[in-house]
């Protein structure tokens, strides 16, 4: 059986320059071609396929209108790329916090005397 190269959903997402959920989007509606790996997680894994990405890719540029500044959308990839890195930095410390403390449910009279 001849081996199909593959992509996860990230690469595949920031190969294309996308939003991971774009790219599940379009594996749903066919435009992606990928198959669900049952490995990896509730729900499985897409693994896409590589020559289908880079077809998508080729459309996708095809579609930008000539007007389009080169340099300036280069600078808006670059800029989303950070700031999908610090979403990535954010998710990490927000999950090293403790978790909120119970909040005083304490009707406001019973907080004022002291009164359980």
């Amino acid at each position: 059986m001849e081996h199909i190269e593959s992509l996860t959903v990230n690469a595949a997402a920031t190969r294309l320059q996308v939003s991971e959920s774009t790219v599940r989007r379009w594996l749903r509606d066919g435009r992606l071609a990928g198959h669900k790996d049952e490995h990896g997680g509730p729900g499985g894994t897409w693994r896409i396929d590589a020559a289908s990405v880079e077809t998508v890719a080729a459309e996708v540029t095809a579609e930008m209108p000539a007007s389009v500044d080169v340099q300036l959308l280069d600078e808006l990839r670059a800029l989303r790329a950070e700031i999908m890195r610090l979403q990535n930095q954010v998710a990490g410390l927000q999950r090293a916090l403790p978790p909120p403390a119970e909040p005083d449910r304490r009707g406001w009279w019973q907080k004022l005397w002291g009164r359980e």
